[in-house]
């Protein structure tokens, strides 16, 4: 049976490990391992869960205070007491036996001494009076299962449920770390299935017609799974049923992707899997038979040139919202760049890591050979955060993405920070971005999305968000451009015809949207100029050179090749 399980986070002591990790997230499925403890005795994570026991891991280091503290708090060893294995060491004769309980030494580069308390690397004497295993894995061994396990810091205390599920439960006391073995998924009847969304969705669901969802199923009956109905739904109208066969043990979990679901509206859709029949039974717990996931649709492609300000009904229906992160997203916003509307990414109180993407309308630029897009963006730091805005593109239907525009944290940042949650009140609080899609003229479906990624920063919005085709004749103080060799090796030249004299820079803008060079040339008379262009520190790919002038700017690709 599953239960809603929510933890309410206190505030622990830990000793910082690894800044490039990030824990596992809740939900998880705990990787395997088997490990020797210091009595040579090994230790089967799987085998233990496959046995019914709900697994609890101190993952610590002998030198760590929080961590010595809390071991000597005796809550691992009262949870080992009480509901430990029958006939365990040191546990009661009254024991529920559904629990396990392993130290794990997190620091490769302890040794038994200091576990012992003799070493100089300890707090004290971890072995003493503890009945549960102690495990003191070689350094090349740890570092894989701190890699596996994303251990930031130190202390790690993680459950496992034996249907392989993970959650971080902390530093609390033996009461409180068995209450949360109470939200486990036990088998306690012959045929049970629960389904979940697995925390796979690096990039959101999108597609052109169809889209196949994963979805993570596992038995938690005590009776092998064989058969088992599988109905698929799109927003609540069902769509497919797929009768399910198989061989599936208690606790074991399989993965499903391979069914395919589509919607024939563009925009954003919801897509669910309800479970029934297993073993051609009723299954008693509805509760855990569910699960959905969001999708985003593509409306036919359109032709460029695009204008959005939001100002008549916000973000288009048409557009795709995808939230993969469990608080704010993307939405409607009263102010803009001197107008009063805009679209608005609230990270202010997101959670650090979430992904909230904004979908265009496909683009078709069959017609245009070299496309344009620009937006305003206002955003501001609380102080020192690292949100990140990027701009990505699609060729075959979302399947994969490439960046053209990133900007983090200061780079970002259009004005001073704010503690409190910000709105932009001022025209200079924005900034306009130019995004060359050069390389994208003359494809006929083009997919174009806004990823913003939280680190629990303030509100970003933007505005004015506009495609359109960079047109030569548009800055008429430039009459020809060409550039030669092109490809480059070390060094290109630029030929270009001015009208009338004007002051006039040289930008190089490589394929994410980043300016990486200007060059002021000054006030340049009218007629023929020569331009020498030193692309030797240039790594090799496709740069853009823009002629700015106070009329406009002119462009064309340039490929280095050393």
């Amino acid at each position: 049976m599953k239960k809603l399980f929510t933890f309410l986070a206190a505030s622990f002591a830990v000793c910082s490990f690894n800044a490039v990790h990030a824990q596992l997230q809740n939900g998880s499925v705990a990787p395997d391992w088997t490990l020797t403890d210091i009595n040579g005795i090994s230790h089967h994570l799987y085998s233990d869960l496959d046995s019914g026991y709900t697994v609890y891991i101190d993952v610590s280091a002998t030198w760590c205070g929080p961590c010595w503290n809390y071991h000597n708090s005796g809550a691992l060893d009262q949870l080992w007491a009480a509901h430990g294995p029958v006939n365990g060491p040191g546990v009661s004769a009254a024991t529920t036996g559904d629990v396990k309980v392993y130290f794990i030494e997190g620091d490769g580069t302890t040794n038994s001494a200091d576990l012992n308390g003799t070493g100089t690397n300890t707090q004290g004497n971890w072995v003493a009076g503890v009945y549960f295993p102690i495990i003191d894995p070689p350094a090349a061994i740890i570092s894989g299962f701190n890699t596996n396990y994303s251990i930031a810091y130190f202390p790690t205390i993680y459950m496992i449920c034996p249907d392989r599920v993970l959650t971080e439960v902390g530093q609390q006391n033996a009461t409180g770390l068995y209450a949360a073995h109470g939200n486990c998924s036990i088998a306690t009847t012959t045929s049970d299935v629960e389904v979940v969304t697995p925390l796979v969705y690096t990039t959101p669901l999108a597609m052109c017609d169809s889209v196949k969802p994963t979805f993570r199923l596992t038995n938690i009956g005590t009776d092998t799974l064989t058969s088992l109905t599988l109905t698929y739904k799109m927003d609540g109208v069902t769509q497919r049923v797929v009768n399910w066969t198989g061989s599936l043990p208690t606790y074991h979990y399989v993965t499903l992707s391979n069914i395919n679901v589509g919607a024939s509206s563009p925009g954003s859709h919801v897509i669910t899997l309800v479970t029934s029949n297993p073993n051609g039974n009723l299954d008693p717990t509805s509760s855990n038979n569910t699960a959905s996931v969001g999708c985003a649709l593509y409306p036919s492609p359109a032709v460029s040139p695009i204008t959005e300000d939001f100002e008549t009904s916000g973000i288009p229906s048409t557009w795709g919202i995808v939230n993969q992160g469990t608080m704010n997203t993307w939405g409607n916003s009263n102010v803009g760049y001197s107008s009063t509307k805009s679209a608005k990414l609230t990270w202010f109180g997101s959670a650090s890591g979430d992904n909230d993407y904004l979908y265009m309308d496909p683009q078709d630029f069959s017609s245009t050979a070299s496309p344009v897009l620009t937006f305003e963006v206002a955003y501001c730091q609380i102080s020192g955060n690292n949100d990140k805005l990027s701009v990505e593109v699609s060729l075959n239907c979302g399947t994969s993405w490439s960046p053209k525009y990133i900007r983090t944290g200061a780079t970002l940042s259009t004005t001073t920070a704010h503690s409190a949650s910000w709105t932009p009140t001022t025209t200079a609080e924005w900034r306009m971005e130019t995004i060359n899609l050069n390389t994208l003229g003359g494809m006929s479906n083009v997919w174009i999305r806004f990823k913003g990624t939280s680190d629990a920063g303030n509100n970003l919005y933007l505005d004015n968000i506009n495609i359109a085709p960079s047109a030569i004749d548009e800055n008429h103080l430039v009459t020809s451009m060409n550039i030669f060799p092109n490809p480059a090796n070390d060094n290109s030249t630029i030929n270009f015809g001015m009208k009338e004299s004007g002051n006039v820079k040289i930008e190089i803008t490589n394929e994410l949207g980043q300016v990486i060079s200007s060059e002021d040339l000054g006030t340049i008379s009218s007629g023929d100029h020569y331009h020498e262009l030193n692309t030797s520190s240039l790594n090799d790919g496709i740069y853009f050179i823009s002629i700015v002038t106070s009329n406009g700017s002119t462009t064309q690709k340039l490929s280095v090749s050393h």
